[in-house]
């Protein structure tokens, strides 16, 4: 199940209209994706204060005083103003019950991504009250070899400069890994020989080393760097020259 879809059940599952099935497969998703389980709570959180909220029993005269009101002068036809009475606007009655649909929309929006098509907010409305994340940028790592000085074996120095971000606490995960390639398959499908995995905070420059017997034959191997960053969804793979065989 994609974030996408278990945005759209949140409100089924709050109100228990979901079949075992679906719900299993809603759940087993919240536990693997920490954003829309924090999602879920908040959602769960706005549906339990609004629960709260005293009912309101209109006075039992109420239809019958709005019947006599429409009774006393007819209903006349006027030429719709673009903007209307701004007297009207200002009046107590009309800021406090604006104020009120506003604080509960924000809240809705800001703690959890509520459906908003239930809401009935406009695409271009809901993107302004919600933004839509851009994905954090993937370093383009480069490649060296190292030979040790005894003559035997070497390492692979995989080196980039991670991105800065507005978060301190952001971390790039990445996993490095030399495979050895198969006639007529992607590199992806290849044999991984060595796998080495990594964390690398925002904003510095890291250098990671794959210790080898020998240096790799670009014609024979690959080197793959996957990374994502821990508070984002997106992964990129990407598949990395080796360089050339030293003559030594």
């Amino acid at each position: 199940m994609q974030c996408q879809d278990a945005l759209e059940l949140f409100s089924d599952y709050v109100s228990g209209d979901m079949d075992k099935a679906l719900q299993a497969a809603f759940e087993a998703h919240l536990q693997q994706c920490p954003s829309c389980r924090e999602g879920m709570q908040g959602f769960r959180q706005v549906w339990a204060d609004l629960d709260r909220l005293p009912s309101v029993e209109p006075p039992p005269s109420l239809h019958e005083r709005i019947l006599a009101k429409l009774d006393e002068k007819p209903l006349q036809r006027q030429q719709p103003k673009l903007f209307g009475s701004w007297q009207l606007l200002w009046r107590p009655q009309v800021l406090a019950a604006a104020a009120l649909v506003l604080i509960v929309l924000l809240a809705g929006l800001q703690f959890t991504p509520v459906r908003h098509a239930a809401l009935g907010l406009p695409d271009r409305l809901f993107g302004w009250l919600h933004p839509v994340r851009k994905p954090m940028p993937i370093p383009q790592p480069t490649v060296v070899w190292q030979a040790n000085k005894n003559g035997q074996g070497g390492y692979l120095e995989v080196q980039f400069q991670v991105p800065a971000t507005e978060s301190k606490d952001a971390a790039l995960h990445f996993t490095i890994a030399l495979v050895r390639l198969q006639p007529g398959l992607p590199a992806s499908q290849g044999d991984r020989v060595v796998v080495q995995q990594g964390v690398a905070q925002a904003g510095t420059l890291y250098t990671a080393r794959v210790q080898l017997a020998q240096q790799p034959d670009p014609a024979q191997f690959s080197l793959l760097f996957s990374a994502g960053w821990a508070n984002d969804k997106t992964e990129k793979t990407q598949q990395l020259a080796l360089p050339p065989l030293s003559n030594s």
